[in-house]
């Protein structure tokens, strides 16, 4: 029969080990541990559950499908416009029916828009008529050319002149009118030295008018005559016109086909052995027709003097000029337009044309002409 334990004992049986209940144990435990985060900071609440990986994957695809939306878009521009043209790009001919011209241009790139221009009769049989026109032009000739995108609307243009003589075409348009019978009376002396001036007021014009601009060179055959015309230059046009021109078209300020082919009889004199309508109706032949008597083409204005010089001396308010050849000249002041400030740099080289009534042209490289009449 086992021994009762007194009250109070405290003591430990060494034949018997002690077991602390394991309820015990863990109770303490958690004391322990509460009183440790008790002394400490909070922790975090729980992280919470991660979203599942399905959203993640969304994201990445709408990202995905947002740069192919870009990538596409920039190939389908890439593809859609113009690409970078290669030079030199041969744009090939045009045809002017009403002028009997054709034009054939090339453009290239080189930091600026070139061109190359040639213009020539579209039938060799007008050959003759054009090569008259380009060196007998009686009145300022140009061509317009344009480029055109692939829809056919205006991208670029650019003027292009003929050279002009106005005293060809003064002495053109006198051999083509009535002409005054006798020698000229001494009072058509003024009617003369107002002619001169018109002729150089005309010259002054045609100076302005080709100012910075240019000008086709005439291209002879092997028989003398102009068989072409042909213009080079720069168009102020940027790159992206010579990317997008895909066609072009020009516009010459011509003499009509019947036009040059008029200029051409005048010239020759043609139209005196031509038939007439009249002598066809009738049935006569040039042979037995009454010819006319040809005209005889009246000579340009004549020039008494005419030569290169210094100019050393300009006094506007008294409008006298001084040349270093001791030639003295009563300026038009009028004439000088714009160009004082220029006409007053000397010395300087001129060159002057005076007619029998010393009426004279005088011309100054950057500062035009101007007109004077000689001081014996």
């Amino acid at each position: 029969m086992a021994e009762e334990t007194p009250h109070g004992y405290t003591g430990v049986t060494a034949d018997v080990p002690q077991q602390v209940p394991q309820t015990v144990t863990a109770d303490e435990t958690l004391q322990h541990s509460g009183d440790a985060i008790a002394g400490a900071a909070p922790l975090p609440p729980a992280a919470a559950s991660s979203p599942p990986a399905v959203n993640t994957i969304y994201i990445y695809a709408a990202v995905a499908a947002i740069l192919g939306i870009v990538v596409g878009v920039t190939v389908a521009l890439i593809a859609l416009g113009p690409a970078a043209r290669s030079s030199p790009y041969d744009l090939g001919t045009v045809i002017s029916n009403a002028d009997g011209l054709t034009g054939h241009l090339v453009l290239n790139w080189n930091q600026k828009l070139g061109y190359r221009l040639v213009v020539e009769p579209s039938d060799p049989v007008h050959l003759a008529g054009f090569s008259q026109t380009v060196n007998n032009a009686p009145r300022p000739l140009s061509v317009d050319i344009q480029l055109k995108d692939s829809h056919g609307s205006v991208l670029c243009g650019k003027t292009v002149l003929l050279k002009f003589d106005p005293e060809q075409a003064a002495a053109l348009a006198a051999s083509d009118g009535e002409s005054q019978a006798g020698t000229a009376a001494a009072g058509d002396q003024p009617t003369k030295a107002a002619q001169a001036l018109d002729l150089a007021h005309s010259e002054a014009q045609e100076l302005t008018r080709e100012h910075d601009q240019d000008v086709f060179q005439n291209d002879l055959g092997r028989d003398g005559q102009t068989d072409s015309i042909t213009a080079q230059g720069e168009m102020p046009c940027p790159r992206q016109v010579f990317d997008r021109t895909a066609s072009w078209s020009f516009t010459p300020n011509f003499l009509t086909m019947n036009e040059q082919a008029e200029l051409q009889n005048h010239l020759s004199g043609a139209d005196e052995n031509a038939p007439s309508a009249q002598d066809l109706a009738s049935g006569k032949s040039p042979a037995t027709r009454r010819k006319s008597k040809r005209k005889p083409p009246v000579a340009p204005t004549a020039y008494a003097i005419e030569g290169d010089d210094e100019l050393v001396a300009f006094d506007f308010s008294k409008g006298m000029m001084e040349t270093r050849g001791r030639k003295f000249f009563a300026m038009d002041k009028l004439s000088v337009g714009n160009n004082l400030a220029a006409w007053q740099d000397v010395p300087a080289n001129i060159h002057y044309k005076c007619d029998l009534n010393s009426v004279c042209i005088i011309k100054r490289a950057g500062a035009g002409v101007l007109y004077a009449r000689l001081r014996r």
